[in-house]
């Protein structure tokens, strides 16, 4: 429940409040971009004045397709990995010891992402709840961000000219 790609968002079952895109409450630490199969450490950190207990979901997708891009792997207790519940994409998600505040006001899970090995821009989706701890629907407030990670160049693909030789008229390039 991204909010990615037409998905619901937790906006669905928790309504007491409008739903927030505001960077400044909601923050995803990232790379701009990514190498083809190298391991990330991703940060998502939920600040809120009054949060009592907070929960969040992401997703990793490609951008053009929206099939899983990568893998997610979570470092502690405080995060699991999901399958969807009407895709074959998998989400980080957090747990019951996640819900847990890791400050006054505010939330961070920390996870893996293994980039994937196709080289196409891939778009996170995440909903983080600031809930208010009375176990019901109101009063808790919904924020979701969406970062676009471009890939790296593949270094197979990048090619260096050094040198030039003029022979007839025809010019002639060396690559390495």
């Amino acid at each position: 429940m991204t909010g990615g790609f037409g998905e619901a968002t937790c906006h669905k079952c928790h309504f007491g409040s409008p739903l927030s895109e505001s960077s400044e409450s909601l923050k995803v630490d990232a790379p701009p971009r990514f190498e083809a199969g190298k391991t990330y450490v991703i940060t998502v950190r939920l600040v809120r004045a009054g949060t009592k207990n907070s929960g969040f979901q992401l997703s990793a997708r490609f951008k053009d397709t929206g099939h899983q891009a990568g893998g997610l792997r979570p470092m502690d207790g405080r995060t699991a990995v999901v399958p969807g519940e009407s895709n074959p994409v998998r989400y980080i998600q957090h747990t019951r010891e996640g819900i847990e505040l890791t400050g006054t006001g505010e939330a961070e899970w920390r996870f893996q992402w293994e980039a994937p090995r196709r080289g196409a821009p891939v778009v996170m989706h995440v909903a983080a709840n600031a809930g208010n701890r009375d176990d019901s629907e109101f009063g808790d407030s919904i924020h979701t961000r969406e970062l676009t990670i471009s890939p790296l160049p593949d270094k197979t693909e990048v090619k260096f000219y050094c040198s030039r030789q003029m022979t007839g008229g025809a010019v002639h390039s060396h690559s390495h």
